[in-house]
């Protein structure tokens, strides 16, 4: 058993797929296989029937076909499908899926195999037989999860890009927000780039994007490496269409250090070598062991997974910056070369200091919505010297320019010591 918890379509294309992984298993053997395919609803029948059109109808020995409940009474087939459709949070399911003896019907009819598609919250609130038919499947290591199918993931997530429908798959719910195996955070640059792109669909094909990266994908064939001149970082260029996603994984502390992926921007070609080297100057703060992490790899199969280091004492993640010397240097410079140098040393400042949201279903939510994000405060992810300071029980004094994040770190420090007296 499979549950599903989808809408119609979602069943259609589970149904697709088990139907596509069998006939690969029977060129194997070359036996006389029949699957039959069946639902409660006629309109099902059909969505499934045009999906696979006339795709297995010439191969002799291996026949698919697709009839009703009732068709199947008094037949023996190798393998039966059910998908049952319904979905819903009261538990209705219907009259046809209601009648013990048309279950039982679907439940004796496969020689070889059953699979059954459905939702299993609404199946199990149904006060029905099905309660009983999953808590046997479960018992019997014999009922699964569709997210946990790497396979039938994957080829759900193309489905929906097919049929335009990637921004279903932001539900809090969603199988690729509680899977993702990465710590994706994107910058202020990347937000106000992403409300400048004016077509929904590309804004939905660069959120795909962030979500398949999240989830360890990366190209197999094609070199995203970007080595910065001076510092040696590596950055990542995505191409999406005419932009590109520009990244960089970093270390940050959590309950150990861990690799995460920071998104700098999305840009059009041309304005990328104008962004690396601001960024370069930011690398060049960070420590040679830093910089070592953030190139480290780990791949599980062809997914690549972050690293974490549990380590006694912390990693320095920036060298200190002496702003006296920057700037005696600065006031050495030649005039002409000194306004270019201040811009520069500026711009990698601010870069620093940038706010970073984290990747979330709530976030991409908002960004396919085209709200302005001034019209919304959103959380942006505290640095691990902020969180410092929020979890520090002495007085503190915050020294930073604007947007810089000082009123939500007190906001927040105001409310950890509020919460420490009420737990």
């Amino acid at each position: 058993m499979f549950n599903t918890a989808g809408k119609t379509w979602f069943e259609v294309a589970v149904v697709t797929r088990i139907v596509h992984n069998l006939y690969k298993a029977w060129k194997g053997l070359r036996q006389q296989l029949n699957v039959t395919i069946t639902s409660p609803y006629s309109a099902q029948l059909v969505e499934i029937r045009d999906k696979l059109g006339q795709k297995y109808r010439s191969y002799d020995g291996f026949t698919v076909k697709m009839i009703g409940i009732d068709e199947l009474q008094g037949s023996e087939e190798d393998i039966v499908i059910l998908s049952t459709v319904r979905s819903n949070s009261d538990g209705s399911i219907g009259r046809l899926l209601s009648d013990h003896e048309k279950i039982n019907v679907v439940l004796t009819s496969a020689r070889q195999r059953l699979w059954i598609l459905g939702d299993e919250c609404t199946l199990t609130r149904s006060e029905s037989i099905w309660k009983s038919i999953m808590s046997d499947a479960k018992d019997r290591k014999c009922f699964f999860n569709v997210e946990e199918d790497k396979d039938l993931a994957q080829f759900i997530i193309e489905v929906k890009k097919e049929l335009d429908q990637l921004d279903e798959l932001l539900d809090t719910d969603s199988f690729l927000f509680r899977n993702a195996r990465w710590k994706v955070l994107f910058s202020d640059n990347f937000m106000k780039s992403f409300e400048k792109i004016k077509s929904t669909q590309m804004k939905k094909l660069v959120v795909n994007m962030l979500m398949m990266l999240a989830n360890g994908w990366r190209p197999k064939r094609m070199n995203v490496n970007i080595t910065c001149c001076k510092s040696k970082q590596i950055l990542k260029r995505f191409k999406v269409k005419d932009l590109h996603v520009i990244c960089s994984v970093d270390i940050v502390k959590e309950y150990s250090y861990i690799q995460v992926l920071k998104i700098w921007d999305v840009l059009p070609l041309v304005e990328i070598p104008k962004l690396i080297n601001h960024l370069d100057a930011v690398f060049l703060t960070y420590p040679a062991d830093s910089l070592n992490r953030c190139k480290a790899k780990c791949f599980e199969g062809d997914l690549e997974v972050p690293m974490s280091w549990e380590t006694a004492s912390d990693i320095v993640c920036y060298k200190k910056r002496n702003y006296v010397q920057e700037g005696i240097r600065l006031t050495a410079e030649a005039s002409d070369n000194r306004r270019s140098f201040k811009k520069k040393f500026n711009m990698s400042d601010s870069l620093q200091l940038m706010k970073f949201y984290p990747l979330s279903s709530g976030m991409m939510s908002h960004l396919l919505s085209g709200c302005i994000s001034t019209e919304m405060e959103l959380p942006f992810e505290l640095t691990s010297q902020e969180m410092e300071i929020v979890q520090s029980d002495k007085s503190s004094f915050i020294l930073g320019r604007s947007g810089t994040g000082k009123t939500t770190v007190l906001i927040r420090k105001l409310y950890f010591i509020e919460s420490s007296y009420t737990t």
